[in-house]
């Protein structure tokens, strides 16, 4: 089946009612450069932990991690609906600071550990330093060079430069950018999976993260930010998703050139509400259907979600969905 390109003055396909120039195609170009601006390095990686973590031995910390990442407990086939953006969020996070099972291992020291020799020494060392990645909140300052940005931490109120082609082509002054920090040669780099954000997330978004910092730092005395953005990965994602940010979203989206995670989120629940309906219709019995949303907040492993009303669901190590759910990888199914 062969797809029709869109052209720049063509109605969007996403069914905006706008032109296709003025609306998805900024995003598409910015989609575009992320994956162009990988080194060949960086897309060996990525692509040898997204095919770690789909090993049918991780099923049930896939199917974990997309409940957390995404608020939600949901079927199989709604991991369909993560768009490539998504999906490379989500699986540096899983990857490298979701910890599963009894043990509370990470997937990273396991891919370490069995996977690494078999790769060439730059793909070794990059591997380490996405090890000792955290997430990270920034706001582009300003553009010195073809790579390097200055950006200002609002956690701990200081000014770094940091290295990404992507984003120093891409992205403007007065951006936010949430996404992951690793040190290599020497350098603080941002990975291409970094969200980038209008200005006006700034304040709420910073208010979020500060406040689960304060509750993380009351229960581990002597953490520092590194730490709590180690353990707590996910909370960027957490505030795009979260009530606090629902009236931000028509800043960000179809129109504009940034994403909006909030879309994906939906799409998954409505998949997973059809297949409910579908389930209770071919139902014999009166069992009960499946809950199209779960409580997420995990404080018995550290992770917090502030402001989060939600009560701590039990222990749920023999309750996991066994099916892996569909997800796209980029580069390997696109």
């Amino acid at each position: 089946m062969t797809t029709t390109p869109v052209g720049r003055n063509d109605p969007c396909p996403c069914g905006s009612g706008k032109k296709y120039k003025n609306c998805c195609m900024r995003q598409k170009r910015l989609e575009a450069a992320r994956t162009s601006s990988m080194r060949g390095e960086e897309s060996a990686l990525y692509a040898a932990l997204a095919q770690f973590v789909m090993q049918s031995r991780f099923n049930t910390a896939l199917a974990e991690g997309i409940s957390l990442f995404w608020r939600g407990q949901y079927v199989p086939e709604a991991g369909s609906a993560i768009d490539s953006e998504g999906v490379r969020r989500m699986i540096e996070w899983l990857v490298i600071d979701y910890r599963y099972g009894p043990q509370r291992e990470r997937l990273m020291d396991a891919f370490i550990a069995s996977e690494l020799k078999k790769f060439v020494a730059p793909v070794q060392e990059l591997a380490m330093a996405w090890a000792n990645s955290h997430a990270a909140l920034y706001r582009y300052l300003a553009r010195s060079g073809e790579e390097e940005l200055s950006v200002f931490e609002p956690l701990t109120e200081t000014t770094l430069s940091v290295r990404s082609r992507l984003l120093a082509q891409n992205a403007v002054p007065g951006d936010m950018l949430a996404g992951r920090v690793f040190e290599l040669d020497g350098e603080l780099r941002l990975t291409a999976a970094t969200l980038v954000l209008p200005h006006q997330f700034e304040q709420p978004l910073v208010d979020y993260v500060r406040n689960a910092w304060q509750l993380y730092a009351s229960e581990h005395p002597g953490a520092d930010t590194t730490q709590f953005l180690q353990a707590n990965g996910h909370i960027l994602n957490a505030f795009m998703l979260s009530d606090r940010a629902e009236s931000l979203r028509g800043l960000i989206g179809p129109g504009t050139r940034f994403s909006d995670p909030a879309i994906v989120r939906d799409r998954m629940r409505e998949i997973t509400r059809t297949q409910q309906r579908i389930q209770q219709a071919a139902q014999t019995s009166s069992s009960a259907p499946l809950q199209s949303e779960a409580p997420v907040h995990r404080s018995a492993s550290g992770i917090i979600l502030p402001g989060a009303a939600e009560p701590e669901p039990a222990a749920q190590d023999s309750e996991q969905p066994s099916s892996r759910p569909t997800i796209l990888i980029p580069g390997r199914d696109s």
